[in-house]
């Protein structure tokens, strides 16, 4: 379904159709927001104990992997010499993704604590997990990995910009807020579909490659991180450029080896 079938809908069989979707799933209890109805990125919960965790649906639609040309004239507009590998993030690419859902923030440390214990804490700052332990408490919840293309088409919300924000920098208080690690500050910056705290450098399920090119080479035991703006406050310089959709690196480039974790769901009927 995309958005287009979505708007045909009743609230009523929106609400049908979502209960249906989320049935499969297994593990934890799902539920539907029902104030969530109206939106085109509809809510759904599910419960792990005495923690929740609340997801957007993202719809079938047409996104774009890498920078365009458009949004690379954009950025020269604001620095003539980004900092940026611009081979990294070519060439821009058109794809199909299709029905996922998307966890609205990272895990956070309180959130893994009260779900798997140790080695987090009560605090309410993202967690940093090594991949391993990733997958593993996405195997505790019944989740999985964003690819990189999920994670633009949600920090892209449809449209070719260059910031999940827009296609300029924000002011310093704004931007603050974007990038404090403290949940109660960043939580009060969203994009239009829901999600927040983008840009502690974020797992991704794909191995990296060193371009988008079909062939390009691929690192081995090397994953895609995605949104490290905050990963490298306070900036010197340009690191602003961490803040780009279509920004990434390897998970060797990592100072610790650990990044956050953005659970997404696969949705489907059985």
């Amino acid at each position: 379904m995309d958005i287009q079938n979505l708007k045909q809908l009743s609230l009523l069989e929106r609400n049908e159709y979502l209960t249906l979707l989320i049935r499969p799933l297994g593990k934890g209890l799902f539920t539907v927001d029902e104030s969530s109805l109206t939106s085109d990125y509809p809510r759904i919960s599910q419960a792990i104990g005495e923690v929740v965790l609340n997801y957007r649906v993202i719809f079938h639609h047409q996104t774009g992997l890498g920078l365009s040309d458009d949004c690379y004239n954009r950025l020269l507009k604001i620095s003539p010499q980004p900092s940026i590998t611009l081979s990294e993030m070519k060439p821009f690419i058109k794809m199909a993704v299709n029905l996922f859902a998307v966890a609205e923030h990272p895990i956070l440390e309180v959130e893994a604590y009260k779900i798997i214990g140790k080695p987090f804490s009560s605090n309410n700052t993202p967690a940093f997990f090594d991949y391993s332990g990733a997958a593993n408490f996405l195997n505790t919840i019944g989740a999985r990995f964003l690819s990189e293309v999920e994670w633009e088409a949600v920090v892209k919300q449809g449209k070719d910009i260059l910031f999940p924000f827009g296609n300029s920098l924000p002011d310093a208080g704004e931007l603050d807020l974007w990038l404090s690690f403290d949940s109660q500050s960043f939580m009060k910056k969203a994009t239009g579909n829901g999600l927040s705290g983008l840009f502690f450098g974020e797992w991704c399920g794909d191995l990296f490659k060193n371009s988008h090119h079909k062939n390009a080479e691929i690192k081995i035991g090397e994953y895609v991180i995605k949104g490290g703006g905050a990963y490298f406050w306070p900036w010197q310089a340009d690191e602003w450029g961490w803040c780009l959709c279509a920004m990434r690196m390897p998970s060797g480039d990592l100072v610790d080896g650990t990044a956050v974790l953005r659970p997404a769901l696969s949705l489907s009927f059985d």
